[in-house]
């Protein structure tokens, strides 16, 4: 008896179909390489995260580095320089055996400073307190550039003057020979100073170098060579050497050398010396020239000199 066909299939059935359709169904698809790495698990992701992170914290680590070593150096040598600048304020501080006390601030302030402001001048200035630094600024740069000009020449005062044109073949014949003589730095350039004043006994001679170095070997062997000098000419007053000062160094100069003759004067002998802008109080004072002498070197006074020196 043929079973009824519309009876439903019996499990056994069932599973032979599933395993018939399995066997005929086409292959799963295979994933690329690529596709892989996209769908990368959560912990290799957070550990890319991590060596980016890495690379970038090393990456500043050494630019920190460098930056360090280059302040390092700088350090170091804003070090050497501060001590070498204390040493040095320290040997500024020291003041020689005998110095007078500095000189008043109104012997060292400008001449415009004494005299009495302008009015509308003294309301900007309150006004704009910055303006006077910065004129104070450009005044102490000026300074600065005029002695820079100034520092490879040396001065020769009271030195013979005949007032004629001929003075500078003279004067420069008498130095230059004098400086081959005692070994001392060969000048580039010999010319007396015009003075303001007619009268003046002896125009001051100015003798310059080719540098700082031969100026200040000049200055240090000139006295020891000219005392022992046989052809030096003989005046009324000795030679005396310094280096080229400004206006207001001059003006200093004459004080301090107005106050070393009136202290030798008190103490009946030469004591006391004047030794650039400074006085010192020499170790073996010597007793002064004889009568007919003093009166002639008496306290000095340096003449006013013009803006342009003669040729």
């Amino acid at each position: 008896m043929v079973p009824p066909s519309n009876l439903p299939p019996d499990d056994s059935e069932m599973d032979t179909c599933k395993e018939s359709d399995a066997q005929f169904a086409s292959p799963k698809e295979k994933r690329t390489r690529g596709a892989k790495r996209k769908n990368l698990p959560a912990s290799d992701q957070g550990n890319k995260m991590l060596l980016e992170r890495l690379n970038k914290l090393e990456t500043a680590y050494a630019k920190l580095e460098t930056n360090y070593l280059s302040l390092r150096k700088q350090s170091d040598a804003q070090s050497k320089e501060i001590s070498f600048l204390k040493s040095e304020l320290k040997e500024i501080r020291v003041q020689p055996v005998g110095h007078f006390p500095p000189l008043g601030s109104a012997n060292l302030t400008r001449a415009a400073s004494r005299q009495s402001p302008c009015p509308l001048y003294a309301d900007v200035i309150k006004k704009n307190p910055h303006f006077s630094a910065v004129s104070n600024r450009v005044a102490l740069v000026s300074d600065v550039l005029a002695m820079e000009q100034k520092s490879c020449t040396a001065v020769l005062e009271n030195l013979n003057d005949s007032k004629t044109d001929d003075q500078s073949n003279i004067d420069t014949a008498l130095i230059s020979n004098f400086c081959v003589d005692s070994s001392l730095p060969t000048p580039t350039r010999i010319f007396r100073v015009d003075c303001k004043f007619e009268n003046t006994i002896s125009r001051p001679t100015k003798v310059s170098f080719k540098n700082q170095k031969d100026r200040d070997a000049f200055l240090h062997g000139f006295y020891a060579k000219w005392r022992g000098y046989s052809r030096r000419p003989q005046g009324p007053r000795p030679v005396r050497a310094r280096r080229d000062m400004t206006r207001e160094e001059l003006k200093v100069l004459r004080e301090v050398r107005k106050e070393a003759h009136e202290a030798n004067v008190k103490e009946g002998l030469i004591k006391f010396a004047v030794h650039d802008l400074q006085i010192v109080e020499l170790k073996k004072p010597r007793a002064f020239p004889s009568a007919s002498s003093v009166s002639q070197s008496s306290a000095p006074t340096l003449p006013t000199f013009s803006a342009h020196p003669s040729a």
